[in-house]
């Protein structure tokens, strides 16, 4: 949980919770904060940044008399009788607090470890692990999932010395790993860097991979690096004609849909260190499509395909030889491609969607890259609308309200996903949470078992886990409990009904990650699972910092099939802002999330004139006044199409927080600029505009439609 939304959360001043936030994200005054604090004060912050929790929060006693400054600025607030600080008013803190000592404590600490890794990482592997307790060896086998047969410690050495110096081990757990912890890591093996940022890592130093040396520095020892650069080797089949060691780790792309009279393409920052499968993902997200047909990469030398299946089918028909064949999640992009290259993306053999993909430059940007739409032109396309003559056809229809098929277009437009305005902003937190996940980005091949081997397969993996976390439970408990409901999933109405708020925002973050892969995988406490838990449906799949849990493709896409209908109370993004964003004020909301361009672009949907010379608090305050002017209102729900009044209506008379899926009329609303886009896709009406529409006479409205036939309640 973030620091904003930590305070929203459990601070009832909302006024006071926004100030607060902000405050600890000044350096200056927590600098001076932290001079002021007691020893007992200091002493609590030395003990806490020592422990990572999940929530992002500590639970420490409320004690003024103690804590007087902590309390007394709202570092730690009072909830229910107990004191809650935030993890990063902790870190900052120590930080601070570290400043306040002698000048150069830091700067000596610092130093002493990294002499001692120059000379520990060139050292023999086995005896550096020696100086780690035997816990701590135990701890990193469980992780790294190894049913340990040691007896002492001399063997938990061997066998970790083993495991990490493999390889073929550390090929499968780097395909497994988040990306951004994946190019962190390469940056240092690229370096030839052994002294390494802890911060850098969310998984690997609780493997072995990265051996802690303090609280802030790690050590990747050499024997380790040689066989991380053998494992990602053999991940690039051709050779790279770009060279992430020269400092690159992003590129710029251009990806341009061909044959189009209406231009349609997006350039998208990606990091340098992707393959092909990953950038295919992208590719379907930034453009638009749905990811239902068969995909490939194709240039004079190479054919890369996107599924195996596909792939496998071509070898056995016969190809004409005259290009080399790989499947995209063992090709990275830098591998084929260099600065002004460029390769044909083909997508749906039927429709013939075919994209150049060009690199219009390398970068570097000095910091973890996640990939993002920086511009774009033309709309979000739509799969199955019979190709390039098809889609020109419908946008050329949607452009003309006067054309004898527009109503019937452009609603079969919006049930498939059209959007007038190309929504950038949701494209890339898409981009982000799937590119920000734990599973691996990889294309799923157990479609080729059957439901009952495949569900036993995962079984099978994580048996060592289940014995240890199952609480008892038999794997045929497991198999009979998903192969069940899979077969019936209507049966999953009853679980989405008695999962809460956590269990679904924590289900859904980590699933959006994984769509297509076989085993899908889930970071969080056992009570944030409860009810998966209860009934089975997901596994125990180690234990670390966190539980691991793995579940099953066919369980996890009717969950999430169900939690995104359009009718459904725990839609994510109904429960996303219905708890974070009922209480944020609207000003703030505006100029946080939206820049000026895109506030003017509303502004000039709603024909408004003399914003040109206003700065970005003016029209910050011009659009939020228009949202609660209930004479604005009244001029901007007449020209909203009447089956949307009609929802919307139905909407603000009930609830204080209307929110509408994807899948809803929304499109004049989002134009026009009066709801705001929603996490998980979606949008929502801030309760500041829906009381003034409130006093709108929205009824008046339908009734003059009625009456010129524009609208048929019947």
């Amino acid at each position: 949980m973030n620091i904003d939304k930590f305070y929203r959360r459990f601070m009832e001043d909302k006024k006071i919770a926004r100030i607060q936030a902000d405050y600890i994200k000044d350096k200056e005054q927590m600098a001076e904060m932290a001079a002021l604090l007691n020893g007992k004060e200091q002493d609590l912050i030395d003990r806490l940044k020592r422990i990572h929790p999940m929530d992002g929060y500590f639970e420490v006693e409320y004690a003024p008399d103690e804590h007087p400054i902590l309390i007394g600025t709202h570092i730690i607030i009072n909830h229910e009788g107990k004191g809650l600080i935030h993890t990063r008013a902790v870190t900052v803190l120590s930080r601070m607090l570290k400043r306040e000592g002698p000048p150069d404590d830091a700067a000596r600490l610092m130093k002493e470890a990294e002499d001692w890794i120059d000379t520990a990482a060139v050292m023999d592997h086995k005896m550096v692990l020696d100086g780690y307790p035997e816990a701590f060896l135990e701890v990193m086998l469980r992780n790294l999932g190894h049913d340990s047969e040691a007896a002492s410690k001399k063997d938990y050495i061997r066998e970790l010395n083993e495991i990490l110096t493999d390889p073929e081990v550390l090929q499968q757990m780097l395909s497994q790993i988040p990306p951004k912890e994946y190019y962190a890591l390469m940056s240092y093996v690229n370096r030839a860097e052994y002294s390494v940022k802890l911060n850098d890592f969310r998984i690997l130093h609780f493997t072995g991979v990265i051996l802690p040396v303090s609280e802030d520095v790690g050590m990747l020892h050499k024997e380790v690096m040689e066989a991380v650069k053998r494992a990602a080797q053999d991940r690039a089949v051709p050779r790279s004609p770009v060279d992430s060691s020269n400092g690159y780790d992003a590129m710029r792309l251009r990806v341009t849909l061909l044959h189009t009279k209406t231009p349609i393409w997006r350039e998208i920052i990606v990091p340098m260190n992707l393959n092909f499968y990953e950038l295919h993902l992208i590719i379907q997200a930034a453009m638009g499509w749905d990811d239902s047909h068969m995909a490939e990469f194709i240039d004079d030398h190479h054919e890369i395909f996107v599924h195996s299946f596909d792939m496998e089918g071509r070898m056995e028909f016969g190809t004409d030889g005259s290009r080399k064949e790989y499947l995209a999640r063992e090709v990275q992009v830098g591998a084929v491609l260099g600065e002004g290259d460029s390769i044909r993306y083909w997508y749906d053999y039927g429709d013939d969607w075919l994209h150049e993909v060009k690199v219009l430059e390398a970068m570097m940007l000095g910091e973890l890259v996640l990939p993002s739409v920086e511009k774009y032109r033309g709309p979000v396309v739509m799969d199955d609308v019979g190709g390039v003559s098809g889609l020109e056809e419908m946008l050329a229809i949607l452009k003309d309200e006067s054309h004898p098929d527009y109503e019937e277009t452009l609603l079969w437009a919006r049930s498939n996903g059209y959007r007038q305005r190309y929504p950038k902003q949701a494209i890339n937190r898409r981009l982000a949470a799937l590119f920000s996940g734990e599973g691996p980005v990889g294309a799923s091949d157990a479609g080729a078992l059957g439901l009952e081997e495949s569900v036993e397969g995962l079984i099978s993996e994580h048996e060592y886990a289940l014995a240890l976390l199952g609480d008892g439970a038999a794997p045929g408990d497991y198999i009979d409990a998903m192969v069940g409901y899979a077969e019936d999933p209507h049966r999953l109405h009853g679980v989405v009904a008695e999962m809460d708020e956590e269990e679904v925002l924590t289900l859904v973050d980590w699933l959006l990650g994984q769509e297509g892969d076989a085993v899908q995988y889930i970071l969080a406490k056992k009570d944030g699972m409860e009810t998966l838990h209860a009934r089975r449906l997901v596994v125990p799949a180690g234990a670390g910092p966190l539980d691991r849990w793995a579940i099953h493709p066919s369980i996890a896409e009717p969950l999430l099939a169900l939690l995104f209908d359009k009718e459904s109370p725990k839609h994510p993004g109904r429960l996303y802002s219905e708890k974070y964003m009922k209480d944020v004020d609207m000003k703030w909301l505006v100029d946080e999330s939206m820049t000026i361009e895109e506030i003017k672009d509303r502004l000039r949907a709603m024909k408004y004139r003399g914003y040109s010379k206003l700065k970005k608090w003016g029209l910050v305050e011009t659009y939020t006044g228009i949202l609660t002017s209930r004479e604005w209102l009244a001029h901007l729900l007449e020209r909203i199409h009447p089956v949307e009044l009609v929802v919307l209506n139905n909407k603000t008379e009930t609830d204080a927080l209307p929110f509408w899926s994807s899948l809803e009329p929304c499109h004049d609303l989002q134009r026009l600029g009066l709801v705001f886009e929603a996490a998980y896709d979606g949008c929502f009406m801030h309760p500041e505009t829906v009381r003034a529409v409130r006093k709108v006479d929205i009824e008046s409205i339908i009734e003059a439609h009625i009456e010129a036939g524009r609208l048929n309640l019947q």
